[in-house]
């Protein structure tokens, strides 16, 4: 949704544990940027601070289950990087996630960035941005 001084973005993450044991205190970490050139710091950046970030509640997780959250992420108008394509002004939001977890004695971890946009009917498109450059998928099922 649009305003004057931000975008609000509203959508459901659901989180599967495709796991044979329990994810434990599960902790999700969402932000959300607009594409820019210097993205790829800022990627790495809220990757690295995720564990020192302001989590939202744990929860527990058992084996084959999925939970959908719904999540509400602001991106502030001043933060949005405009690009022309064809001539049309246009702009692309990138949500970052990451997840943490206790499995058995350890923590673990896992964090992937998304693509958000609308495609030509208005649809929601969503795509792993490792998936635009030829990377590896992660663990995540979107």
């Amino acid at each position: 949704r649009f305003a004057e001084a931000e975008m609000l973005f509203e959508l459901e993450l659901a989180i599967t544990n495709a796991q044979p044991v329990a994810a434990e205190a599960v902790r999700p970490a969402l932000a959300l940027i607009s594409a820019h050139p210097g993205q790829d710091a800022d990627l790495a950046g809220f990757h690295n601070a995720a564990a020192a970030m302001a989590q939202a509640q744990t929860f527990d997780l058992p084996p084959g289950e999925t939970l959908r959250l719904p999540v509400r992420l602001v991106l502030p108008r001043a933060r949005i990087h405009v690009v022309s394509l064809r001539g049309r002004p246009m702009f692309v939001a990138l949500l970052m996630l990451d997840l943490r977890w206790r499995a058995g004695l350890s923590i673990r971890r896992s964090g992937a960035d998304f693509l958000i946009g609308a495609a030509g009917g208005g649809a929601v498109c969503r795509r792993s941005v490792a998936d635009t450059r030829g990377g590896a998928r992660t663990a995540f099922r979107e």
